[in-house]
């Protein structure tokens, strides 16, 4: 009897050491891994802001072995509004690891904030644990208002003046603009210069009109079956004098407003007109009714149109008249 009481605490004496060495293990187990982390927390750039402020949020983590996972903020956190959240970057010093993180917030409501311990996740050799950081608070305040104070008017926008980096590129525009009517300008006149103007008088329109009638009559065209554009270019070569002779807009003008602007200048007389209205009526039938002239009145038409040409030119003043016009 006295021998089995022995076994049983000799039993119970065994089963409280392998406990006791059990939980030696777990707390060594435990303390190193304590042991690769130094310390995670949360700190703020000061502890009371005003609505509205950016507020400076810093998470770190020290560790020796494997990583540490910092908490995951996306858009907000615990009613803040993330601004900017920088990514987290790892330094080494001593043989520990810092991680880093940085997240600009900002709140538009006045109170006192409290923040319990935030989670941090510890990975080493495939183990997990969960590290918590340190509790924290922060004062959001409002702007006082100075009520005794009298009520100011609200003041315009303030003027701020352009720099010129804002005003060089319309000065930039401006200039190329400039340049390039410049250029046109110059090729303009360059242009311009390189050819002499041509300028018709009255002494030199029978000359072109008496040249351009002898290259026609040279041509033989009617006598070759083209009438109709033998009598377009005698129409026309007449119609050219009659503008450049006496500024009659003869070539816009039927037959009969030209016979009538020429009735009114009194270097041309009846007979000049009469001979001319024949002309340009034969011309007119053989163009537009398909009338074909006679042989004979195709050479008439050329003598009439070298007649009134050789008629109407400017006359020349002899050395006597203009002796006569000085005195």
């Amino acid at each position: 009897m006295v021998q089995r009481d022995k076994q049983k605490k000799g039993n119970r004496n065994s089963g409280m050491y392998c406990k006791m060495c059990l939980l030696g293990l777990v707390m060594i187990l435990v303390i190193n891994a304590k042991a690769q982390v130094a310390g995670v927390k949360i700190t703020f750039a000061k502890d009371t802001f005003l609505i509205g402020d950016y507020i400076q949020m810093h998470l770190s983590a020290t560790y020796k072995d494997g990583d540490v996972l910092l908490p995951i903020y996306k858009d907000s956190f615990s009613g803040f509004e993330i601004i900017e959240s920088n990514p987290p970057f790892v330094k080494e010093s001593n043989g520990l690891k810092e991680k880093y993180q940085d997240i600009t917030l900002i709140q538009f409501n006045a109170g006192q904030y409290n923040f319990s311990p935030a989670p941090f996740i510890y990975k080493n050799n495939n183990k997990l644990d969960t590290l918590y950081s340190n509790s924290f608070s922060v004062f959001v305040n409002t702007i006082v208002l100075d009520t005794t104070d009298i009520i100011k008017p609200v003041k315009g926008p303030i003027q701020i003046p352009y720099t010129w980096k804002e005003l060089m590129p319309y000065l930039v525009g401006v200039a190329l603009f400039l340049l390039i009517i410049g250029l046109l300008f110059y090729w303009y006149s360059k242009k311009n210069k390189s050819k002499a103007p041509i300028i018709i008088t009255k002494q030199e329109a029978h000359e072109i009109a008496l040249q351009q009638l002898r290259q026609l009559d040279a041509a033989k065209k009617w006598q070759s079956g083209d009438v109709k554009n033998y009598y377009l270019d005698l129409s026309e070569i007449i119609r050219d004098y009659i503008e450049n002779r006496f500024l009659v807009l003869a070539k816009e003008s039927t037959t009969q407003e030209i016979i009538s602007s020429l009735a009114q200048i009194d270097e041309i007389n009846q007979g000049q007109t009469k001979h001319l209205k024949e002309l340009l009526e034969l011309a007119d039938l053989a163009k537009f009714a398909k009338m074909l002239p006679l042989p004979d009145e195709n050479i008439k038409a050329m003598k009439l149109a070298f007649d009134f040409v050789a008629h109407t030119k400017p006359k020349k003043e002899t050395t006597d008249e203009k002796n006569k016009e000085k005195i």
